[in-house]
Parts: structure tokens; C-alpha cells; sequence
């Protein structure tokens, strides 16, 4: 490169509003209330076919709803691990993020699987993967009060 910087153009984000998907809508409220009517945070096999609040809220009960169907509808960079370079990722995970803070508001901060349980990486007290800083474990973030709450949580 003979001490030139490599110059990188931008560009523009690229989306596919309902152009990836065979859905005509997005996450509805009676979706949200339905990931809020989940007694159960998780179960066994801890695994996309688990049934409980994560995986309605995720998306892996009845088909893509709620997280999924986001990036799966806004499609382009949404779809990919590029998924962060768009600003309707974080819109998207903040939703998500305020749902949970609802559900553990109804049923109480639990988290499954416990730390003899489930696969590694997804238990309790296993450290999470930090790009910056240090790594936090899923324990350290079950009461987010400490960094932010929210106006509502209220689905109506």
C-alpha cells in the first residue's frame, strides 16, 4: 500500500421491507401478549423447539414472530450479520429487551437453564462474549434498573 490508507466508500443501508418474507405484517400485540402469557422462561431441551417465553419472543414458536419476523421482514441488511449496521436492528433489540422487562416484571427475574443445566454458554452464571470491556454473565443483566427502565411496558 505504499503509506496510502485504504479509503472506504460508504454506502447506503440496504432493506428489503417485505420483499424476504410471506408476511403482511409485522409483530402485532396479540404476538406480544401471547410471549407475555408464557409462565415458563424456558425448558427443556433448551433448543429452538423449547416451549416458553423465550423462544415465543424470539421468533421459534409458530413460525418467525416477534424478533425474527423484524429481521426478516426489513430483509437487506437486517437479514445477515450485518444486522447491526442497521439503526432498526436496535429498535428492534430494545423491543425486544423492554418485552423480557415486562415478563420478568409478571413472573419474577428468572432465568433457565440454571448453572448445571442447558447447553454451555447459555447457563446462568457462563461469562458472555465482550467486544469491548469486560464479559458479563447472563446473571449480571437479569435487573437492568441499574443502567436504564423503562416509560412502559404496558402491551395495550
Amino acid at each position: 500500500m505504499n503509506g496510502t490508507l485504504l479509503s472506504i466508500q460508504p454506502r447506503q443501508i440496504m432493506r428489503e421491507g417485505g420483499l424476504d418474507a410471506d408476511f403482511s405484517v409485522l409483530p402485532t400485540k396479540s404476538g406480544v401478549q401471547q410471549a407475555l402469557d408464557e409462565t415458563d422462561y424456558d425448558d427443556f431441551p433448551w433448543s429452538q423447539s423449547s416451549i416458553g417465553h423465550r423462544n415465543r419472543l424470539e421468533g421459534w414458536i409458530e413460525g418467525p414472530q416477534l424478533h425474527n419476523l423484524v429481521h426478516v421482514w426489513v430483509g437487506g441488511d437486517m437479514a445477515p450479520g450485518t444486522s447491526p449496521n442497521d439503526p432498526v436492528f436496535f429498535l428492534n433489540h430494545c423491543n425486544v429487551d423492554r418485552i423480557w422487562e415486562a415478563w420478568m416484571g409478571e413472573n419474577g427475574r428468572v432465568y433457565v437453564p440454571a448453572a448445571n443445566q442447558g447447553p454451555a454458554g447459555h447457563r446462568i452464571n457462563d461469562l458472555m462474549v465482550a467486544i469491548l470491556g469486560e464479559g458479563l454473565r447472563p446473571s449480571d443483566v437479569l435487573d437492568p434498573a441499574q443502567w436504564y427502565s423503562y416509560d412502559s411496558l404496558t402491551v395495550a
